[in-house]
């Protein structure tokens, strides 16, 4: 499992390039979004292309050697930034981006259009359809003529209404995209809290849908790649480990490449006045610090490679000790990142260390997985109680019940009908409210 970067800009400043570089010497890719390019009121091909330049500047500046990920900022739609008019311009100005600006992203995902929170007139699932079918077919067409670009499209998939998951099943099927498509991603996750109240994981059936369909597909070369669009929650993370090393079993060995984004380690840096940072050592040993006053000096000097901003990165901590504002608010951004990265690692860890795949798939019923988990889970507060608290143990527990259901589905069964009954229950589960008309 790999975090991606999210770049809150790429305006280049250069009061931040050391920070930003402490960033970089950390994560391997970089995702930023064409919103940029793509929110003025009278945008076009002038504004999408000066924005190219800015993201040719910093990815010159900052991300040799980092592979960078192309967020359509198809979100900017749901927020209802995007008038419905436009949308046809929108499609444009992407397509464009996609076709002439391939040298500036390794990925890039496809330009998702499920509804808007703004604009009502936009709610009407056969326009969602032909917007989004009209957006692929443009991608398509260019794919055709330019077939490396293949390999760098992320085709996602919305699935919280079951309205947007017949949309979005339809433009599979109809446009036959499992003999064309190679890579996966899950989106519309960024407000489902804000819209529900589940302790689960909601991505858990189309995770296995879009599994199912690279198995159908047969494409093996370069491996199932499937990546996860606004992640902030630990036992999300937790729950894309563990399902990237089942998926990993279920395939009998194939490589799988879950990969996540994440603005949070960003926000919590800026917003809180303080967070714990994680430490996992090479003894597969978690050191939790309460604080950044308390990370000890050998670690800083690890993240914070340039001298002059470690001496700036301490006398911020001396103002956090006496309790003054700091200079910047991007100050421990690196670390959070540092962190959470750590973090990441030990949930891999813990996964394998209880045995946690074979336990669900050695299981017979959602009974026995909520017995076998439960053990484990007292092990894990015990030895862990910074992070197993009751609400992790819960959702860890829902999560393995919900994924035996299909683990029993793709032993079992493993057909098209039935899992597509599991995953419109499983919507139901979520709740949302189906908006479409």
């Amino acid at each position: 499992m790999e975090h991606i970067h999210v770049t809150s800009s790429v305006k280049l400043n250069p009061d931040i390039y050391p920070l930003e570089k402490a960033i970089y010497n950390q994560v391997g890719s970089c995702l930023f979004s064409l919103i940029g390019g793509l929110r003025q009121k009278e945008f076009g091909l002038d504004t999408i292309s000066s924005f190219a330049f800015d993201i040719k500047n910093y990815k010159d500046t900052f991300l040799p050697g980092i592979a960078t990920f192309a967020d359509s900022g198809g979100y900017s739609i749901i927020k209802g930034d995007i008038e419905p008019k436009d949308i046809e311009r929108f499609i444009q100005c992407y397509t464009t981006f996609f076709e002439y600006e391939n040298d500036l992203y390794d990925r890039i995902f496809t330009l998702d259009i499920p509804y808007s929170l703004k604009h009502e007139e936009l709610n009407q699932k056969n326009l969602i359809y032909e917007y989004n079918k009209s957006a692929l077919a443009q991608q398509l067409e260019i794919i055709a003529r330019k077939p490396y670009l293949l390999d760098k499209l992320y085709f996602v998939w919305h699935f919280k209404m079951k309205s947007l998951y017949e949309i979005w099943s339809r433009l599979v099927s109809g446009m036959d995209l499992n003999k064309i498509i190679r890579n996966r991603a899950i989106g519309g996750m960024v407000s489902l809290r804000n819209m529900t109240e589940i302790n689960f994981s909601p991505f858990t059936g189309i995770a296995f849908r879009c599994f199912h369909d690279y198995l159908g597909a047969g494409y093996f070369d370069n491996g199932f790649r499937l990546h996860f669009l606004g992640i902030n929650l630990q036992y999300d993370r937790f729950h894309i480990a563990f399902l990237e090393k089942l998926f990993h079993r279920l395939s009998g060995g194939q490589p799988i490449y879950h990969t996540y984004d994440s603005i949070n380690y960003v926000q919590g840096a800026r917003m809180k006045k303080d967070f714990p940072v994680y430490d996992f050592t090479d003894n597969n040993e978690l050191i939790v610090y309460d604080g950044v006053n308390q990370v000890p000096a050998d670690l800083m000097n690890k993240i914070y490679l340039d001298n002059q901003l470690r001496d700036t990165i301490y006398d911020e901590i001396e103002r956090r000790k006496s309790g003054k504002r700091l200079e910047s608010t991007n100050s421990f951004i690196p670390l959070n990142i540092y962190g959470n990265l750590c973090l990441d690692r030990f949930f891999e860890y813990l996964i394998d260390k209880y045995e946690m795949v074979d336990n669900l798939l050695n299981a017979y019923s959602t009974a026995v997985v909520e017995g076998k988990f439960k053990l484990i889970n007292r092990k894990l507060k015990k030895e862990y109680p910074n992070i197993f608290g009751k609400e992790m143990m819960i959702n860890l527990i829902e999560n393995m019940e919900y994924t035996w259901t299909y683990c029993d589905w793709f032993k079992n069964d493993r057909g098209d009908a039935r899992l597509d009954y599991h995953i419109n229950r499983f919507i139901e589960c979520i709740g949302c409210d189906d908006i479409l008309k």
